[in-house]
């Protein structure tokens, strides 16, 4: 990664729209070796990550590159690795975009993501619209259970 993107964030673990949406990022860079590694949907029983979270990247990369994440758009794409951009405005801003950046890292990491249940309810939307009924069932659930955390209660 160029240092001119010092605030960027890598993820050994695959992207996801929770995590995309709390972080807000102006861009997204994919490697396609991990989209790859989230493209077999018979993997996601067994995957390192457990099944929801394989099931969430899987989506979401699918998603992303056809065009379904309202969020971003394809700038350019390098066979390997391709780059998106942030099409809408941030729905929080930071007051110090270092600090800021980091904390939004920080409570990620920690399970205190904004937002689950909306960005949820949003992927049930988008999966409803491409026919992915039990992908859809499932968001809903998650989201469900988002909103009955103590995180989202009291954050």
């Amino acid at each position: 990664m160029p240092s001119i993107f010092k605030d960027a964030v890598p993820t050994a673990l695959g992207l996801n729209h929770v995590m995309v949406n709390h972080l807000e990022p102006d861009l997204l860079v994919v490697w396609q070796a991990a989209v790859v590694d989230f493209g077999d949907l018979d993997d996601a029983d067994e995957s390192r990550v457990g099944k929801d979270s394989f099931l969430d990247s899987h989506y979401f990369y699918a998603y992303l590159k056809s065009g379904h994440i309202p969020t971003y758009a394809l700038v350019k794409d390098f066979e390997q690795t391709a780059v998106y951009q942030r099409i809408v405005p941030v729905k929080r801003s930071f007051s110090n975009r270092g600090a800021g950046w980091l904390e939004r890292v920080k409570q990620y990491a920690d399970g205190r993501a904004f937002d689950v249940s909306e960005t949820r309810r949003e992927m049930a939307r988008i999966h409803a619209s491409l026919g992915e009924q039990a992908q859809a069932e499932r968001e809903n659930r998650l989201a469900e259970k988002a909103e009955n955390s103590v995180v989202s209660i009291y954050a």
